[in-house]
């Protein structure tokens, strides 16, 4: 009869550890229950038709993440948790953002527990955890309702590893435990899909774990086994089933996002490949030394560069070098330390414009997942130090082993007081952008949001100069032109705006009914109804559906023809369109015959 392998020591952490962990994470980012939508939330969540009631199982099973978009992204697990959790507590963004809170929470805590089998369950493991649940870079995951991606997949992934961790060592377990951590790895690629690098990450611990001289035969028997195997199956599914839903394998990518989200994508393949590369330096820096933290890092906040003697892509060629000498180096500390650094490297390159062209050019959130490896780095870093300058925890008199001693406390505490005061950046839309503006002044998108901010919470004249901003920057942006016809037309400015308008129908590939609506506003302003009528005419055209134009066409003929029977008429079919119409009211004290 087999005995069962016995518990590593390094897995006996106190049950409170963890616990400890979690409500460290919970406690630094409480505040942001009380946060509204921002960004991406509003498409996401907000208003995502998949979400708004419970039951639309073909929106959120068989269509794209953007909704009505073509973003080559399947993330239906995501979905269907923004969907369960607003038919539980409504639209309020309080209970999304608690459930944000609580993920992240969940996700420290794994760490914790991967940290103590990888370095040993002492502080070093306390450490990474920590730095983890407090690191600034996490922000944007954790405030933004629209980073419950990140967190959805990594706790899912990070679980299914601990389960391998913790009894499927060399492969060998109960059916129903291997079924747990495939099932478990699926579901994380359902939330998102920069995890598939999992499998990977399984190989290379087997590999830590080995000897210098056993390492290839290890390898050999690893992709061998059930584990591994299954791993890729569930991941070659997850890719099947998003492909079919995509529409295609052409469509499963996304070889050309617009300019403004990723200015690589029009760019040769070698000098995208060497941007992407200098990119992570960036990316990297931000882990060390974590600001300016930017909402947006679109068009102009990046510099493009063209010398492949740039110091960011030398500090990566050489990190890269480094990563692989570890691996050439013998002791356990080593072996850790070449597994979580590589876990760093590895889980960057789904998300990193090297492998292939994405949607957006760089984002912080995009390393949640890889800044796993990167603490999992720290720590054993640390341990190492401790190792040698320190002697158990006595005060060291040498002056290298207190700085030792001190490090760590030290910058924990300074990277928890840096994510409570970023936090409050992300309470709104507004203070987002304000923020975004203030630290990449060129980003032309940030100009746009804050210009579209500015509109609804009623600064017209400032969102005017926010949309000029943004097109002095990139004079050919289709959105800012497009936008700025609605505050010039309230502000009387009606020659700037039907110029901006048709300018902004150029711009765009195809009609577009918002740009034609608005248009059409503003030449019924300027007292040229024959253009309203044809332009809010293709409005309905294009969009069928358009109860707002329905509703103008019904105050024309009113207003401007006095044909209350032609009036009535596109009432009564707004109304029938909508009838929580906000002109409903108005409609009914005209027409009382309309229900």
């Amino acid at each position: 009869m087999r005995r069962k392998p016995p518990i590593a020591p390094s897995s006996r952490l106190p049950w409170f550890t963890p616990l400890g962990v979690g409500v460290l994470a919970f406690l630094l980012y409480l505040p942001t229950v009380g946060y509204d939508f921002t960004f991406d939330d509003g498409v996401i969540v907000e208003r995502n038709p998949a979400v708004q009631e419970w039951g639309h199982w073909n929106l959120i099973f068989f269509s794209d993440y953007w909704p009505g978009a073509q973003s080559a992204l399947y993330r239906p697990l995501t979905i269907l948790s923004f969907a369960l959790e607003r038919s539980i507590h409504g639209s309020s963004p309080a209970g999304f953002h608690l459930l944000n809170v609580i993920l992240h929470s969940f996700v420290s805590a794994l760490v914790l527990l991967i940290a103590a089998e990888l370095i040993g369950s002492g502080w070093a493991a306390v450490l990474a955890a920590a730095l983890f649940a407090v690191h600034p870079i996490h922000t944007e995951v954790v405030s933004g309702v629209a980073g419950r991606a990140e967190l959805l997949s990594s706790a899912l992934a990070l679980w299914a590893f601990w389960v391998y961790l913790r009894r499927m060592r060399g492969g060998k377990a109960p059916l129903p435990t291997l079924a747990a951590v495939l099932l478990l790895f699926f579901l994380a690629l359902c939330a998102k899909e920069n995890v598939i690098v999992l499998p990977a990450l399984l190989l290379l611990w087997e590999l830590s774990r080995r000897g210098e001289q056993t390492r290839m035969g290890g390898l050999l028997k690893f992709v061998r086994n059930p584990v591994f195997l299954g791993s890729l199956v569930a991941a070659s599914l997850f890719l099947l089933l998003r492909t079919v839903v995509i529409g295609g394998f052409r469509a499963s990518f996304y070889p050309n996002p617009p300019f403004v989200e990723n200015p690589l994508s029009g760019e040769p393949a070698s000098l995208r490949l060497l941007n992407a590369i200098i990119n992570q330096a960036h990316g990297l820096r931000l882990h060390v030394f974590p600001q300016p933290l930017i909402a947006d890092y679109s068009y102009q906040t990046l510099q493009i560069h063209s010398s492949w003697l740039t110091p960011g892509f030398l500090l990566m060629a050489v990190l890269s070098v480094l990563v692989l000498a570890v691996w050439a180096l013998r002791g356990k500390s080593a072996g850790n330390l070449a597994f979580a650094s590589s876990w760093y490297v590895l889980a960057i390159l789904p998300a990193s414009n090297i492998l292939f062209t994405l949607g957006t050019i760089f984002g912080e959130r995009l390393y949640y997942f890889p800044s796993v490896g990167f603490c999992l780095s720290a720590a054993v870093l640390w341990k190492m130090l401790a190792n040698r300058y320190l002697q158990g925890w006595k005060v060291p008199q040498a002056p290298s082993g207190r700085i030792v001693l001190g490090v760590a406390p030290a910058v924990l505490l300074a990277f928890g007081a840096l994510t409570w005061l970023r936090n409050p950046a992300w309470q709104n839309d507004l203070a987002l952008f304000r923020d975004t503006v203030a630290k990449a002044p060129s980003n032309a998108k940030a100009r746009l949001w804050l210009g579209d901010t500015l509109v609804r919470s009623g600064n017209i004249a400032e969102s005017v100069a926010e949309y000029r901003k943004a097109l002095e920057i990139y004079p050919e942006y289709g959105a800012a032109t497009a936008n700025v016809v609605v505050p010039l037309t309230r502000l009387g400015r009606l020659d700037e705006a039907i110029e901006a308008g048709e300018k902004a129908r150029k711009l765009f590939p195809q009609e577009n009914a918002v740009i034609l609506y608005n248009l059409a506003l503003a030449y019924l302003k300027a007292g040229t109804p024959i253009r309203f009528l044809e332009y809010i005419q293709r409005v309905l055209k294009i969009d069928p559906q358009n109860d707002s134009a329905q509703f103008q066409l019904g105050m024309y003929y009113l207003q401007h023809e006095g044909n209350r029977q032609e009036a009535r008429k596109h009432f009564a079919e707004a109304l029938r369109l909508n009838p929580n119409l906000p002109q409903a009211a108005l409609i009914r004290s005209w027409f009382s015959d309309l229900r």
